[in-house]
């Protein structure tokens, strides 16, 4: 996937550096190419199961990296509509295409504004120069 900022224009993002994108009538979700450059190579990765409702903050997971292992937290109340099967087998998907092939979830949002609440691509990338 392209990933100049006129790609990313179409994307959200959250102040803890997930990104969503409407993608076929669902929000896909993933972490953004700031976040994975901090954390480092990963190499595992556990996501929730399919179904699973979340509020917004609760722990849905694990990223292990070579630098650290992390919480993941649901970015906004949401229930998963699926998860991207690859990354069980390749974490470092999330490295080598965070915006594509490296997505996180499928998920529904509890409240519609809540996505249109979050970052557009200007105001992340002056959070993250910060």
């Amino acid at each position: 996937m392209r990933t100049d900022a006129m790609s990313l224009a179409a994307f959200r993002f959250s102040e803890d550096h997930y990104w969503f994108h409407l993608r076929d009538s669902v929000w896909v979700v993933g972490l953004t190419d700031f976040a994975q450059t901090s954390l480092g190579t990963f190499v595992s990765i556990s996501l929730p199961l399919p179904g699973a409702w979340f509020q917004r903050g609760d722990p849905i997971g694990e990223i292990e990296s070579l630098k650290a292992t992390s919480s993941l937290e649901a970015p906004l109340s949401c229930m998963v509509i699926e998860i991207n099967l690859e990354l069980e087998e390749g974490p470092s998907l999330i490295n080598d295409d965070p915006y594509g092939d490296g997505w996180l979830l499928k998920v529904e949002p509890d409240r519609a504004e809540d996505v249109t609440r979050l970052l557009d691509y200007q105001e992340y990338l002056a959070l993250v120069e910060q």
